[in-house]
């Protein structure tokens, strides 16, 4: 590990946006709720693996095909990083069942 990396890691962190794209049945709330550990981080290496155990959590319930997790940050003038994460997420299908009524 490199210097550079741990320094990094180090960085304090806030926060700034949590855009979620995917869901059609799912409600935002939920997966927001799965994210409220990560956006409540200070620090790089905490929300990085934060995001990682929300984005396996999610997947884990089976309910959704993939959770895509993206991390964009940028340096402030204080010294600490702006994110804002971005949550892509494909739902399973569900099969419907189509009812045929019958009239004598």
């Amino acid at each position: 590990m490199s210097l550079s990396t741990v320094l990094i890691k180090n960085l304090p962190v806030k926060v700034e946006s949590v855009k979620i794209t995917g869901i059609e049945r799912t409600r935002e709330s939920f997966i927001k709720t799965e994210l409220e550990d990560a956006v409540a981080s200070t620090n790089m290496r905490d929300l990085n693996h934060k995001l990682n155990v929300a984005a396996m959590k999610l997947k884990s319930l089976g309910v959704f095909d993939a959770v895509d997790i993206q991390l964009n940050t940028e340096s402030t003038v204080n010294g600490f990083y702006v994110a804002n994460v971005g949550v892509t997420i494909r739902e399973k299908i569900v099969p419907t069942m189509k009812v045929l009524e019958f009239y004598l």
